[in-house]
């Protein structure tokens, strides 16, 4: 039934992805078979949901969960450790508990892990077989908005501030390893007014807030410039774990600023994260062009060092000779 439904609703409203809420209720066989039906129509097809280990008869390790996702190698599953990392736990009774994003420099190594998209051991354990498999998030409709979220646990931040928060967090979705997922309106600091699941709530909740949108349309822009990004440099999206070993490597400044860095044959692309309020100076071995500098765009730029402003993302990028 499950089947037959999704190739109906592929064919009648030519719909090219579904997502699955709580996966994991449901089994491997079929999610895969529903994978199968549909690329057989389209080879870009797309499935993906929640891969949560819920409590159901079937047995663990026939369950659609993350923990079984090397039986499913073409489904993908939302990356809670992505989301938490980054921007800090999600539960109502932990909205204070910070991310690195939101300035736990502590969780500097696990942020390596999961800027790889967790393909490899590196800052952490593999959860993923390819980058394919992983959604990286940091907000989606369940729980706190991602603005609120950086509210509850940065009073101490400027608006201003909180505003580089928001696209730094915007930043590790779409230029991290793996399939990026931006939540409606999180490129215009979507607030929920501090709720958490707002499914019961009135539309002055969860509408879509155009004027709000308006007011943010700096953030917007900045978006709009990584998703460029994104499509530009194909380093920023490596098919396989094996490329991503090979070619994603890191460094970075006193233990808190953290330096994502693609190394290939087409050249040296470096992302640096800064998510504390201290200033950095960082010299460069030979001139890079600078990509993004907390959404300014200065392609025309060359830089041998650079300096560090507190809550910044800096892209910079050194092509090497054919």
């Amino acid at each position: 039934f499950i089947i037959d439904t999704c190739r109906y609703l592929q064919d009648i409203f030519l719909i090219d992805g579904f997502r699955f809420d709580l996966m994991g209720i449901l089994d491997v066989d079929t999610m895969n078979e529903v994978y199968r039906e549909c690329a057989v129509h389209d080879p870009d097809f797309m499935v993906y949901g929640e891969g949560w280990d819920m409590p159901s008869l079937l047995d663990y390790r026939l369950r659609a969960s993350l923990a079984n996702q090397d039986k499913m190698p073409h489904i993908a599953h939302f990356s809670d450790r992505f989301r938490d990392v980054v921007k800090g736990r999600t539960a109502a009774s932990e909205v204070n508990v910070k991310g690195y994003v939101s300035g736990d420099a502590n969780l500097i190594e696990i942020m390596k892990n999961c800027l790889c998209g967790s393909v490899t051991n590196n800052g952490g354990s593999q959860m993923f077989r390819s980058p394919q498999q992983v959604i990286n998030y940091v907000e989606c409709h369940d729980n706190m908005t991602a603005w609120d979220k950086l509210k509850e646990c940065c009073k101490e931040d400027t608006r201003e501030i909180r505003i580089r928060r928001q696209e730094m967090l915007n930043a590790c979705v779409l230029l991290a390893q793996g399939i990026p997922f931006l939540h409606s309106g999180q490129e215009f600091a979507r607030t929920k007014h501090g709720l958490n699941n707002t499914y019961h709530d009135m539309d002055s909740i969860n509408m879509m807030d155009y004027e709000r949108r308006d007011r943010y349309q700096d953030m917007v822009d900045h978006t709009k410039t990584l998703i460029q990004l994104r499509k530009q440099y194909e380093c920023f999206r490596y098919p396989t774990a094996e490329i991503v070993e090979k070619y994603v490597h890191f460094k970075d400044i006193d233990r808190k600023v953290l330096i994502y860095e693609m190394n290939d044959d087409r050249g040296i692309m470096q992302v640096i994260f800064n998510p504390l309020m201290e200033s950095f100076q960082y010299s460069l071995d030979v001139e890079y062009q600078m990509l993004y500098y907390n959404g300014a765009v200065r392609p025309d730029e060359f830089v041998t060092s650079v300096t560090i402003e507190p809550v910044s993302t800096i892209v910079i990028w050194k092509e090497k000779s054919a």
